[in-house]
């Protein structure tokens, strides 16, 4: 066989994430994965921005996410074929089940409309769709992942939601914790004030600890960041008394 052939498809296979005799189990796409890791992202964030901070300026009040829900869900209904509609709606029941749900796997049927009205070329659907898929137990591989998160985040270092998304997989899947440790890293230094930051790095450096107590010296790094998170959280923060929670396991389990 034509030995340029032969190298394009070992790179297709790389690309789609299929490794004959890897006996991993097939997960659904998110979408076919050259366009999240070559799409220009040319198409105007502006309104699909407008919604995601509409949502996000809601929860951060603690106010009801249900009128927004029923307000997108009622103009998605009248514009079938308007893509800002569309997202409006699915962002919507997204974070209404996450703030409902926070453990909970996502619904792949929000992954699934998120794809089907994707006009292409949108920052805000590729975002929409890692996260959701990710949230979702049905992600791509793992060096897919981090592909599609290195794009993300080349495009807009800050973007809090998608390292925090990114660095949650990664210590879940306890295969990826030397990659959630530098995005947490990073995110820390470019966002010194960021309670978010610094409780994803605490559960990084907290991860590769208690993959391996002799990596003793990140016990402490935990704990500052934990500490780091409780000085500049909001009092009525709910993840407050476990963070208190795990300082207190740390300390006395690495004998601090």
């Amino acid at each position: 066989m034509n030995t340029f052939l032969v190298g394009l498809a070992v790179l297709l296979l790389a690309i789609t994430g299929i490794a004959i005799g890897a006996g991993t189990p097939y997960s659904p796409p998110l979408h076919p994965v050259p366009a999240l890791l070559t799409e220009r992202w040319t198409a105007s964030d502006k309104p699909y921005t407008g919604v995601v901070n509409e949502l996000n300026e809601r929860h951060t009040r603690g106010e009801s996410l249900e009128p927004l829900v029923q307000k997108y869900k009622a103009l998605a209904y009248l514009h079938p074929a308007d893509p800002v509609a569309q997202f409006a709606s699915i962002c919507a029941d997204y974070a209404l089940f996450r703030s409902k749900n926070v453990d909970a796997e996502t619904p792949w049927s929000l992954v699934e409309r998120l794809q089907q009205a994707d006009p292409g070329n949108v920052h805000q659907f590729a975002r929409g769709r890692l996260m959701m898929s990710l949230h979702s137990g049905q992600s791509l591989s793992l060096p897919q992942v981090i592909l599609v998160g290195n794009r993300l985040l080349r495009y807009d270092p800050k973007d809090e939601a998608v390292r925090k998304s990114l660095i949650d997989y990664l210590v879940d899947k306890r295969s990826g914790t030397d990659s959630a440790v530098c995005y947490a890293v990073e995110g820390v230094k470019l966002e010194p004030q960021s309670d978010i930051a610094h409780s994803s790095l605490a559960l990084a450096y907290q991860t590769v600890w208690a993959s391996d107590r002799k990596n003793r010296a990140y016990a402490p790094k935990a704990v500052a960041e934990y500490e780091a998170y409780l000085r500049l959280a909001r009092a009525d923060d709910p993840f407050r008394k476990h963070a208190q929670y795990l300082i207190s396991v740390i300390k006395d389990q690495a004998g601090l």
